[in-house]
This record gives C-alpha cells, sequence and structure tokens, in this order.
C-alpha cells in the first residue's frame, strides 16, 4: 500500500469531514493552499477527500502561476525594451491609419517603460533624470526597430494597393510616389535650414507639453489620462506645423520606415531626394528635445517648492500652532485664577 493511499481524510484535517464542508467557503481555500504545499504528491488522496471541479481547477491555477513564473521576463530592462519595440511598432502602424495614433501606442506601455516611442523624448527623460543614461541605448534601439516591423507591416498590409497603383515600379517623386508613405519629405518650398528649425520647434513644443503633463509639480493630468492629453497635442502640432514637411517629430518613426523602404524596392532615392533630406528629421528633433529640457528645468521645474521646503514649512507651522496653543492654555489659567479669586 502506498503513501498516498494510507492517507485519510482525518490525517489531512484534523476535524471531521462534514466540519470542513459546512465551512468550506471560509477554511477550505486557506486548508487547501496549505495542504496542497505539504502533501504535494498526494493528489489522489486530495482528489479522494475534495470533489473533481474543486481539485482540477486548483490544478489548473498552479499550473498557470508557474507558467508565468517561467515565461515572465526577470529583468526589467528587457521588458521596457519589448514595450518600446510593441509601442512603436503600434504607432507607425496606426499613423498610416488615423491621425490619432499616440493615444493607443502610448496607453500599451505607458505602467512598463513611460510610452516613450521617441528617442527626443527618451533625450530629454536622460537630461532631466528621469532616465537613466545606460538605458537610452536599448530604448532608442526599440523604437527603431518597432518602427521598421510597423513600415513592414504597413507594407505587407496595402501590399496589392501599392502594386496596383505603382504597376510595380516604387519610386518618392513623380505622380506616382509612394515613400511618402512611409517618411518624410520636404515641400518644395522648404529649405534645408528651415527644416530643421521645423523640427527643432515641433519637436521641443511637443516635449515640453509631455513633461508638463508628467510633471508631479505642475497641474499636469488625471491619471490616466496622460495617454489622451498627450495625443491631442501631437494632433494640434500636426493641424498646425505639418504644412512644411509633414511633422515627423520622431527620428525612430521617420528612420526607421525610410530604411524599410530603401532595402523594399524604393532604393538609395529615399535618402538622397530633397537635397539629403534624411538627417533633418533625425537631428532635428532630438535638438529639440534637448533644448526642450532644459528649458522646462530652467523656467518650470528649477522653481517648484522642494519636499525639503514644504516639510520644513509644516514643522515651523506646527511650532506655532503649538505656541499659540500654550498661550491659550496659559491665558485660561489665568481667567480660572481670576475668578476663583
Amino acid at each position: 500500500m502506498t503513501k498516498s493511499e494510507k492517507l485519510t481524510d482525518e490525517s489531512l484535517w484534523p476535524g471531521s469531514r462534514e466540519d470542513c464542508c459546512s465551512n468550506r467557503s471560509i477554511v477550505c481555500a486557506e486548508w487547501l493552499e496549505l495542504r496542497l504545499l505539504r502533501w504535494r504528491s498526494d493528489s489522489v488522496a486530495l482528489q479522494r477527500f475534495l470533489n473533481a471541479d474543486t481539485f482540477n481547477n486548483h490544478l489548473k491555477l498552479q499550473h498557470d502561476r508557474n507558467m508565468r513564473q517561467h515565461c515572465a521576463l526577470k529583468h526589467g530592462i528587457f521588458k521596457e525594451f519589448l514595450a518600446e519595440f510593441l509601442g512603436t511598432f503600434v504607432l507607425v502602424v496606426s499613423r498610416k491609419i488615423f491621425l490619432f495614433s499616440h493615444f493607443p501606442s502610448i496607453t500599451l506601455l505607458c505602467s512598463v517603460s513611460g510610452g516613450h516611442v521617441n528617442p527626443a523624448v527618451s533625450l530629454a527623460m536622460v537630461i532631466l533624470g528621469k532616465l537613466k543614461i545606460w538605458k537610452f541605448p536599448f530604448y532608442v534601439i526599440a523604437q527603431f526597430l518597432g518602427a521598421f516591423a510597423g513600415a513592414a507591416a504597413v507594407f505587407g498590409l496595402y501590399y496589392d494597393a501599392f502594386m496596383d497603383f505603382t504597376s510595380g515600379i516604387l519610386s518618392v517623386t513623380g505622380i506616382n510616389a509612394t515613400g511618402h508613405i512611409f517618411a518624410s519629405y520636404p515641400a518644395r518650398h522648404l529649405s534645408v535650414l528651415g527644416g530643421f528649425i521645423d523640427q527643432v520647434v515641433g519637436t521641443g513644443m511637443l516635449v515640453l507639453c509631455i513633461l508638463a503633463i508628467i510633471d508631479g509639480g505642475n497641474i499636469g493630468a488625471p491619471k490616466g489620462v496622460e495617454p489622451l492629453a498627450i495625443g491631442l497635442i501631437i494632433m494640434a502640432i500636426g493641424v498646425s506645423m505639418g504644412l512644411n514637411c509633414g511633422y515627423p517629430l520622431n527620428p525612430a518613426r521617420d528612420l526607421g520606415p525610410r530604411l524599410f523602404t530603401a532595402v523594399a524596392g524604393w532604393g538609395m532615392e529615399v535618402f538622397s531626394t530633397g537635397g539629403y533630406w534624411w538627417w533633418i528629421p533625425v537631428a532635428g528633433p532630438m535638438v529639440g528635445g534637448v533644448v526642450a529640457a532644459v528649458l522646462y528645468f530652467l523656467l518650470i521645474e528649477l522653481h517648484h517648492p522642494h519636499d525639503e521646503d514644504e516639510k520644513a514649512h509644516e514643522v515651523e507651522e506646527e511650532e506655532e500652532e503649538e505656541e499659540e496653543d500654550d498661550d491659550d492654555s496659559s491665558l485660561k489659567d489665568k481667567y480660572e485664577m481670576i475668578a476663583m479669586s
């Protein structure tokens, strides 16, 4: 006779079977957890004691818990890498469909990596000390890879439409140009210097607004509404500043798809068009992010009341209140003495 066959209901539970069943809603949940840890190998006795549904449900929950423990990433940087990759992927795919594309991408990963999906935003966070500098390369690589994969997904999704419209000839310029679907190109009136300033100002405005929204010392936005607020800001910038070059404002979202078009059939024309325009949407937003971070720190964040000053002020107020209470009590004692006399 095996060990599991020798086990009885009394050996697993000090009371009677009726006592356990009558208190099943209160006792049996904790009892089952403890006894399963102690008698893990005695599944036969447990199955005899409990009904089949309860036993199978617990085994399923335990299996799911073990799967999560084995499959979940242990290092935080890997979680943040995957989050930034997925967020930028969704950003690129959804932006080809509708303008208000940052809301779903930021909502996906806001609680994991902060929802940057933009190297310029990540650089601004590094400057302000909100992101460790050693994490910055991982964020940027994830964002570029996500944008590249997003462009590939869009091309695969609309492949038949591309072939029908272009007759198989993919070009950046001309009446059948399709390169602008993936990356930004300047308007005819825009110079290189004008495009660079456009990107510095546009990205600076974006980063300034983002910093104001997430700043705990500022009014900010209600919790959970930050992605919606940032999406509205980007939509406003796009409507007001999109005439020159389509408001890229994001090096990853522009360079990643541009690299994809270079290898997918558009050729090196994607880099030479517009007087080698390709570096403007990469360098301009990075400079704009740095300028915005410095300005916000010098003009806004630096002047927030510090926690230490607030605590000292609170201590002073408490001491003043105590002194007032002491004065009131001494006056009361004097009045009582006069009344007694």
